[in-house]
């Protein structure tokens, strides 16, 4: 009985501890949205985008952390392509934006420390459930350097689970798949105990578009590298 009662005790006051070591913090930042590219037609190019986290660290080992939470980021790419007739010259531009939810599921070890300082690296993998999309369309006419036209028109993007037969409406197929499942690497400075500033990138493992209106054989995979700033609670 005693050793039981003892086990019981050695139980709730390492419960208690893991629950002191589990910290809660929030972030948010700016990143680059970019692909890599496999035959397209058009020219690639990144943009900038937003993107937030609430995440918890939570003690494994020692100096090991595994992070998780939920994470809001925006991904896609910019396109461009020409046409050229005569003394006409045709520009058609085009803006993909992709909104995912994450769950970033991050080993982060502790490679320095000081009383009010630490530096961390992290690797695992980043798990996104697409929310919504859209593609913004503009063409361009040009007669001797001229602009004789402008067209603007904005598709929506759906996501679609791998088995589903459904295919946008839309002219183009622009639809993706409902997950994104991607590598993760990371490095984070932790000051003043309480506040931190991460450099992070994304690398998605397959392309997670259904079809790309481009030739047979063309792929996007799509890469993140973003900055964040955050506090602990």
């Amino acid at each position: 009985m005693k050793r039981v009662s003892s086990l019981v005790i050695v139980l709730l006051i390492g419960i208690v501890t893991a629950k002191a070591q589990v910290k809660f913090s929030l972030g948010g930042g700016i990143g680059l949205a970019y692909v890599a590219s496999k035959n397209m037609q058009e020219k690639i190019m990144p943009f900038a985008t937003p993107h937030g986290i609430a995440m918890i660290d939570i003690p494994i080992a020692k100096n090991t952390f595994l992070e998780t939470g939920l994470e809001y980021e925006q991904k896609g790419f910019s396109a461009e392509r020409r046409g050229y007739s005569d003394r006409q010259v045709n520009i058609f531009k085009s803006k993909r934006r992709y909104h995912y939810i994450n769950l970033p599921l991050v080993v982060s070890y502790n490679i320095y420390k000081t009383k009010q300082s630490a530096f961390y690296a992290g690797v695992g993998m980043n798990y996104g459930f697409f929310i919504k999309g859209s593609v913004d369309n503009t063409a361009y006419g040009y007669v001797d350097g001229h602009m004789v036209s402008k067209e603007f028109y904005q598709a929506s993007v759906y996501g679609m689970l791998p088995s589903s037969g459904f295919y946008s409406s839309s002219m183009h197929t622009n639809d993706m798949y409902f997950m994104d499942v991607m590598a993760h690497l990371q490095v984070r400075y932790i000051f003043k105990n309480r506040y931190w500033a991460s450099i992070f990138y994304d690398h998605s493992l397959y392309d997670s578009h259904i079809g790309l209106p481009s030739p047979e054989g063309s792929s996007v995979k799509m890469r993140y590298l973003g900055t964040s700033l955050g506090i602990i609670f």
